[in-house]
């Protein structure tokens, strides 16, 4: 179980903001050390348009996300979802949240909800220039697609 979710690791981006080598961490878990507020990001995640769900090639990852979450009962999570500017505002916010929500509900069916929680940030939290107006590449659109699971504590 632990080279499996090394694996996983390898295919999340580990972001700590605010974190010092100071910071003493809560846990450690194979090769990895986990500190409160730390984000584990996935690009990628795809999501049928209409309703929001999470397309079945990525339910692996989300499965790894659950059996991890079930073997450390007592951390609680941030499910974020993130869009590209493409759109307006006003249709990347809730449909960002529409995609947490989903991704959130996928894990209740082994985590319990107590330790989910669902935020979707639309475009408000965008990685480069590729704001509304400013023409990019698709490759820099998916810069800010992005799903993030934020380690919110462990009790």
């Amino acid at each position: 179980m632990k080279h499996l979710f090394s694996l996983i690791c390898l295919l999340f981006v580990t972001l700590c903001f605010g974190q010092s080598a100071a910071h003493k961490p809560y846990f450690e878990y194979g090769d990895t050390t986990f500190y409160i507020g730390q984000k584990m990001v996935k690009r990628n995640i795809f999501f049928d348009l209409s309703n929001g769900n999470v397309i079945a090639d990525y339910r692996t990852i989300l499965d790894s996300l659950a059996t991890f979450l079930v073997n450390h009962p007592t951390i609680k999570i941030e499910i974020g979802v993130h869009t590209d500017s493409r759109g307006s505002a006003k249709f990347n916010a809730p449909i960002s949240y529409r995609r947490s929500k989903n991704l959130m509900y996928y894990l209740e069916d082994r985590v319990a909800p107590s330790r989910l929680s669902a935020i979707g940030y639309g475009e408000t939290q965008i990685l480069n220039h590729c704001i509304d107006g400013v023409k990019c590449t698709e490759e820099e659109h998916q810069v800010n697609r992005r799903v993030e699971f934020k380690i919110l504590s462990t009790e």
